[in-house]
C-alpha cells in the first residue's frame, strides 16, 4: 500500500513540474515570437520611413542638352593641329571643349576672362590645351549654343530658358547659378562625335553660370557620359 502510495505521489509531482515547464517554454515562446514580430515591424516601419522620405527628393527635370555647334571646317582644324579651343575676337568670347577619344564631349566651358578656378584648369589643361596662348585658338565668328546662350546675356532671359535654377547665389554684383537636369534624347542630334555631347536617355546634364552685374561672364556645360 506504501509503494502504491509513494508512485501515486511521484507520478503527481512529476506532472506538475512538466505542465511548469511546458507553460514556462511558452510563455518564453510566446514573449520571443512577440518581441521578434515586434522588431520586424518596427524595422519595416523604419524602412518605409526612409522609402517616403527618398520618395519627396525632387525630380530633375528633363530638357534636351544644349551645347555648341562645331563646323566641319572647324572640327577638322581641332583635330589637325595645335589648336585646341576657340577664340571669337568680337566678344572676346573663350570655348574650351573637354572630348573623349569618339570626340564627344564631356565639358564645356565658355568664358572671356581667365579660368582661375584650379580643377577646371587642371581638367582642360589635361587635353594638351594651351588656355592661355591665342596662337593655339580656332577664330569663330560667333560663339552661341544651340538654345541661343552667348556671353552678355541677362540673368533673367537665361532663367527663361532653363527656368528656376537648382541653386543660385547673389551677392549684389556677382551671381552665380546651377541647374541639373536629366537628358532627353533627339534623334535630330543623335550623331556621336564631332565635339558634341552624348545624348542618352537619363544622362546628367550640369550647367553652372556666373553673372557679372546680371550679364553671363562665365558658363560651365558638364555632360554625364554612359
Amino acid at each position: 500500500m506504501n509503494k502504491v502510495f509513494l508512485i501515486l505521489v511521484l507520478t503527481i509531482l512529476l506532472s506538475c513540474n512538466q505542465e511548469h515547464f511546458n507553460n514556462n517554454i511558452d510563455g518564453v515562446g510566446n514573449t520571443d515570437k512577440k518581441t521578434s514580430k515586434s522588431t520586424i515591424e518596427e524595422i519595416r516601419e523604419g524602412k518605409e520611413k526612409k522609402n517616403s522620405n527618398g520618395n519627396k527628393l525632387i525630380e530633375l527635370r528633363k530638357i534636351v542638352p544644349d551645347y555648341f555647334r562645331i563646323s566641319e571646317k572647324e572640327f577638322r582644324e581641332f583635330k589637325s593641329g595645335n589648336s585646341k579651343w576657340f577664340y571669337d575676337p568680337s566678344t572676346k568670347s573663350k570655348l574650351f571643349l573637354v572630348p573623349n577619344t569618339d570626340y564627344s564631349i564631356t565639358t564645356a566651358v565658355l568664358t572671356n576672362s581667365n579660368i582661375i578656378d584650379e580643377k577646371l584648369r587642371v581638367l582642360i589643361e589635361s587635353e594638351a590645351l594651351n588656355i592661355d596662348s591665342f596662337g593655339n585658338s580656332i577664330r569663330m565668328k560667333k560663339i552661341r549654343s544651340q538654345k541661343g546662350v552667348e556671353l552678355g546675356l541677362m540673368l533673367n532671359d537665361l532663367k527663361k530658358i532653363f527656368g528656376t535654377p537648382t541653386a543660385e547665389n547673389d551677392n549684389g554684383i556677382e551671381q552665380s547659378l546651377k541647374w541639373k537636369f536629366e537628358m532627353i534624347e533627339d534623334d535630330a542630334e543623335g550623331v556621336i562625335g564631332g565635339l558634341k555631347p552624348f545624348f542618352l536617355e537619363g544622362l546628367l546634364f550640369e550647367i553652372e553660370m556666373e553673372f557679372i552685374n546680371n550679364k553671363l561672364s562665365k558658363l560651365v556645360y558638364k555632360y554625364e557620359v554612359p
